[in-house]
């Protein structure tokens, strides 16, 4: 089952503030833009998944929402030092 994403909007208007103004608050505190920081997390949780062998790369990558596989395993590599495959033959 795909989840869907939250954008930046929803989140801000889940917080009362404009979209500009929570960009700004959490590069500030955080260092990344929150969508930067929301695909971190997506792709921890991905992650996991594979290390626990929890469906096979596209059904990972689809799981938390991540649509072009391609930008998916460059984006996991440079996170992981390996690719999804990598990961998911090492785990479970």
């Amino acid at each position: 089952m795909r989840r869907s994403q939250p954008t930046l909007a929803d989140i801000a208007g889940a917080v009362g503030v404009s979209v500009r103004t929570l960009g700004a608050g959490f590069q500030s505190w955080r260092g990344v833009t929150p969508m930067q920081r929301l695909c971190e997390i997506r792709l921890a949780a991905a992650h996991d998944d594979l290390q626990r062998g929890d469906g096979d790369v596209g059904e990972v990558a689809l799981r938390w929402g991540f649509g072009h596989l391609g930008r998916f395993a460059a984006d996991y590599r440079q996170r992981f030092a390996e690719l999804p495959s990598q990961t998911l033959r090492r785990g479970g």
